[in-house]
């Protein structure tokens, strides 16, 4: 059982200053309490949708909408997408957005048990170095497969894929020349969406891969920000 987070608070729609304003608020409550933190390492049950959907969901909406000019409504459920949102003055009007998080769930697992047994788990050396290498092949192997599936919808649709970058090379000019490489890779493949947005995490940002306006819908022409 969770005891801060429940579905029907990840699911009330939002505009994206107040999704990061309760994100990083049920955050906070999380990271106060040890059994929550054992808990939300482990992303089972809904810690798993907060870290790997709401985060980025979060990153992106502030990213490309900072004035607040539409609502978002995560959903917590298999149907095809992992929110929707909608210009505030045209709510029948209705963008979904679906999240790509790939990674070695099985060494995630590991990582997180060695933490909550010993307080920290790190990669260094030839470690760190076999992390990122997996994240290389993991990210394209990924969007490959979720290439496969139509995610169009009448209101405009985006893919955002996720690349953890927390064992990228130090060097801003190597972790820039990886990024490019995966964009290009993940730009070749044939998505039937109408936006692809790579996610890197921690560090480097957002990078906008495939960019194409839903149809007849100005509203959603990004206005970008630094940072969220």
């Amino acid at each position: 059982m969770n005891n801060i987070l429940t579905l029907s608070s990840m699911e009330v729609p939002r505009m994206p200053s107040s999704l990061a304003t309760w994100y990083h608020t049920k955050h906070e409550e999380i990271q106060s309490n040890e059994d929550e933190v054992k808990k939300a390492r482990l992303r089972q049950g809904l810690d798993k949708e907060f870290v790997q959907e709401i985060y980025p969901l979060v990153l992106y909406s502030r990213w490309s909408f900072p004035h607040d000019d539409v609502l978002y409504q995560v959903k917590i459920a298999n149907q095809g997408y992992d929110a929707n949102l909608s210009p505030v003055d045209q709510l029948g009007h209705v963008h979904t957005v679906e999240v790509t998080w790939p990674q070695d769930g099985k060494e995630h697992k590991v990582g997180a048990e060695l933490s909550n047994c010993h307080g920290f788990h790190g990669r260094i050396g030839d470690k760190s170095e076999h992390y990122n290498q997996d994240i290389l092949q993991r990210v394209p192997g990924g969007a490959r497969h979720k290439s496969l599936n139509d995610y169009r919808s009448p209101g405009g649709s985006a893919r955002l894929i996720v690349l953890d970058t927390i064992c990228s090379p130090l060097k801003e000019s190597a972790r820039i020349a990886q990024i490019s490489s995966l964009s290009r890779q993940i730009e070749s493949l044939p998505f039937r969406v109408d936006s692809v947005y790579l996610i890197a995490t921690p560090h480097a940002g957002i990078h906008a891969v495939i960019e194409r306006p839903p149809k007849g819908s100005s509203e959603f022409s990004h206005t970008r920000v630094a940072s969220p």
